[in-house]
């Protein structure tokens, strides 16, 4: 009896672990088997927390503005005023085709005037000459003022400005001859002045049409300038005469 019952244990543990077997068998015939595990796409790591991601990518560099490509008009020349009584400018040169012929200001057809190239761009008295003015009295003032502004000079050059004034009245003709009164010379860095009063306007217009062809022989220093007339009140005119530097050309 007892080795009876020791068989039918034995026969039901190898039963049991048969229908576990074929039960395993039935689910893996109805689900399938399984398939290989699929690994997640990989990603690039975003920034930690706390810590500034724009700081570790490199600034996009902004492209130039393109360039302003409007065209801009030019502005008009300023009107220049014709005065009957300007300026009458010389300068004299060894080479007289390097000093190109300056533009004319006067109305009148004899009274064209000649500058040097290096007298005609840098010196302040050149410019007061060439800017606008409202009358002839204040291009003169304005003259006298750029030339003394230029602070006064001592120079060895200065001791010929009274015989070079000189020589230009002396050189005068027909009703300027003995006409013109020299005042006092004053110099200064870039040229020598001296005052001119004529008796008349007749005296005065007979001078002026001479001053810019005074001859070959007349001394000038570095060139030649008079400035308009002013009227004084007992009839006389005055003027300014100057004597650029000597080495107005190498400045």
């Amino acid at each position: 009896m007892t080795a009876t019952n020791e068989k039918m244990r034995i026969d039901m543990w190898f039963l049991g672990i048969a229908i576990v077997v074929l039960g395993t068998g039935i689910v893996y015939m109805v689900t399938g088997a399984p398939g290989p595990i699929e690994e997640p796409e990989a990603r690039a790591p975003g920034p930690a927390l706390g810590v500034d991601a724009g700081a570790a990518v490199a600034p996009v560099a902004r492209a130039a503005p393109p360039p302003d490509r409007r065209v801009r008009p030019s502005l008009p020349a300023l009107p220049e005023r014709r005065i009957a009584d300007t300026v009458s400018i010389a300068a004299q040169s060894p080479d007289p085709e390097a000093e190109p012929d300056a533009q004319d200001t006067d109305t009148q057809p004899d009274s064209s005037a000649s500058i040097s190239a290096a007298a005609g761009a840098m010196r302040p008295v050149v410019g007061a000459i060439r800017r606008y003015h409202a009358s002839p009295e204040d291009k003169r003032r304005a003259m006298i003022a750029a030339l003394s502004e230029s602070g006064a000079s001592r120079e060895p050059w200065t001791r010929e400005a009274d015989a070079v004034f000189a020589s230009w009245r002396s050189a005068l003709q027909g009703d300027a001859a003995g006409a013109a009164t020299l005042g006092q010379a004053r110099c200064y860095q870039d040229g020598c002045a001296v005052e001119v009063r004529f008796a008349s306007s007749a005296a005065y217009e007979a001078a002026r049409k001479q001053f810019h062809r005074l001859g070959p022989g007349v001394s000038s220093l570095g060139g030649r300038v008079q400035t308009p007339p002013e009227e004084l009140g007992d009839g006389q005119l005055v003027v300014t005469w100057m004597a650029l530097r000597p080495d107005e050309r190498s400045r």
